[in-house]
């Protein structure tokens, strides 16, 4: 059977870490055809959680902003 080419992109997922050696991460991505959102987060090495949040569309083709 034929792949199907032109239908739009649907998921969303998310995962996380928090190990006792004090790894953390988080991040979750969702997408309804050409609109995708999402955000991941890390505890960097200093102890501060660096968390980016993302947009990507036609309008604003990609768009990050970055919070500590």
């Amino acid at each position: 059977s034929p792949l199907v080419q032109d239908a739009p992109a649907n998921y969303r997922y998310e995962y996380g870490v928090e190990a006792p050696n004090g790894d953390y991460k988080k991040a979750q991505e969702s997408r309804q055809g050409d609109n995708t959102q999402g955000s991941y987060s890390f505890l960097q090495p200093d102890g501060c959680t660096r968390t980016v949040k993302y947009i990507s569309n036609a309008d604003v083709q990609f768009k990050a902003e970055v919070t500590y």
